[in-house]
């Protein structure tokens, strides 16, 4: 499975409780569950990691949904590049 990780230039701050991911050319808001994701992948991390740090953060049930979700999370992040795949 891939491993990703948070690409160079882009931090994660929070104002006042709400998340931000900060790029050199954009500020984008982001949920609590991307800010969740956004820390382990400071560290680099696949998907089904992401999927056990969520599942136990929030008490997820519904796994089959929290995969798709995960994935769909990863592929957005990578297509606005803010996430980059991990050299093997």
């Amino acid at each position: 499975m891939s491993r990703y990780q948070t690409k160079p230039g882009v931090i994660l701050t929070s104002i006042c409780g709400t998340h931000y991911l900060v790029t050199p050319k954009a500020v984008s808001e982001i949920n609590e569950t991307t800010a969740v994701c956004w820390k382990k992948l400071e560290k680099g991390s696949d998907e089904e990691e992401l999927c056990e740090v969520i599942k136990e953060y929030f008490a997820i049930t519904d796994i089959s949904q929290l995969e798709k979700d995960i994935h769909e999370l990863v592929k957005a992040l990578q297509i606005r590049e803010m996430v980059v795949r991990c050299a093997d």
